[in-house]
């Protein structure tokens, strides 16, 4: 079964004694579709399609967490960024 995720570009920042999340208000945010079972790779390259489609060379991207069940993002709290790889 497949279903999607909300994608919000922008990055992290630290200081003043916690994480900020800066959003990049040039580009729009966006859902990728993702589906059980599927591997970091092939988000990445979802993620990559959707934000950069017709663009030879896509940037370096990392991506980071934010689980679904809080409202830390929207209230300013200071949690760090989780940081998704593929190392085990």
């Amino acid at each position: 079964m497949s279903s999607h995720c909300m994608v919000i570009p922008g990055e992290w920042s630290s200081g003043d004694g916690g994480w900020n999340f800066i959003i990049d208000k040039n580009k729009m945010s966006r859902t990728v579709p993702v589906r059980t079972g599927m591997n970091l790779s092939e988000l990445e390259a979802n993620v990559l399609k959707e934000f950069f489609a017709g663009t030879e060379i896509a940037p370096l991207t990392v991506l980071s967490y934010w689980p679904p069940n809080t409202k830390e993002l929207v209230t300013g709290a200071t949690t760090p960024p989780v940081i998704m790889t593929n190392v085990q």
